[in-house]
């Protein structure tokens, strides 16, 4: 035998054995490498639950801005006043408060009456009152609380509209800012209107018409801002244009509101509205 390797043997022998397993140096190291793991995927999937539950918040958001601008786009397409009929009238006040816009319109279907007091039977017997497919519409405001509301009744039957504040009439919680542009047939803006038809005093005699409008508006801009959560806001526009921008003739069948081409910038095309067909008051 090799005298070097004998030597070499009983150095190896004279050596400690290590026993099998880890050192602690080498414990913290993989606890500590593990944590860094854990931290940073809990980090990444925290960053993309965050993520979508913001952006389905803002999809909601749009979603409701929208369907609100599409339900008033939608009522003034289909706006419709009668000749002579003071039942039907086209009111803005311009105001930034209160009751700023006040109309009939065609209803989208026929709404189900009260029934007769005391009676037993059910809301389609004969005993509901007749109807037309005409609604008055008031969109009430009140910018202290960001409340827009629309009230609603029906013609002919109950002609006193709502009062304003019921939970039953709000439509939206967060709109911080209305307001509407009305166009004449010359392309001239305003934001106030009074298409009614004069009113006769308690002598018979008919007020002065000249302080009424003849006309209704060809083309209604409308400017919608509404708050976010996040405490941003979001401005949608449309432009209207009502299927019936004349007074009708009593007993005429009124054109059909249809869906426009698209909607306004920033803003949402209303549903198109079945105007119900029958001749109005």
């Amino acid at each position: 035998m090799n005298p070097q390797s004998s030597q070499a043997e009983r150095v190896r022998r004279s050596l400690p054995t290590r026993a099998g397993g880890y050192t602690l140096l080498e414990m913290m190291i993989a606890v500590i490498m593990f944590a860094l793991i854990t931290v940073a995927t809990t980090f990444m999937l925290t960053a993309g639950l965050r993520g979508q539950q913001q952006i389905g918040a803002k999809a909601t958001e749009a979603q409701e801005a929208r369907a609100l601008l599409g339900v008033i786009t939608r009522d003034l397409r289909s706006m419709l006043v009668v000749s002579g009929s003071p039942s039907t009238y086209f009111v803005a006040s311009g105001a930034d408060t209160g009751p700023v816009l006040q109309f009939t319109t065609l209803a989208s279907r026929l709404m189900p009456d009260l029934l007769v007091e005391g009676s037993s039977t059910d809301a389609s017997s004969e005993n509901l009152a007749p109807q037309s497919d005409l609604l008055q519409v008031t969109y009430d405001y009140d910018p202290s609380t960001h409340v827009l509301s629309r009230l609603v009744s029906r013609l002919p039957g109950v002609e006193t509209l709502p009062a304003a504040g019921g939970p039953e009439w709000i439509i939206s919680r967060r709109v911080a800012y209305i307001a509407f542009t009305f166009y004449d047939a010359s392309g001239n803006t305003r934001t106030e209107w009074n298409y009614q038809t004069p009113q006769t005093d308690t002598t018979g005699t008919q007020v002065d018409a000249s302080s009424y409008d003849t006309t209704l508006p060809v083309r209604i801009d409308v400017e919608l801002e509404m708050d976010r959560p996040s405490g941003d806001t979001v401005v949608l526009q449309a432009s209207v244009v009502p299927a019936n921008s004349a007074p009708q003739p009593a007993g005429q069948k009124p054109a059909a509101a249809t869906q426009p081409a698209g909607p306004g910038t920033g803003g949402a095309g209303g549903g198109t509205v079945g105007g119900g067909g029958g001749a109005v008051p």
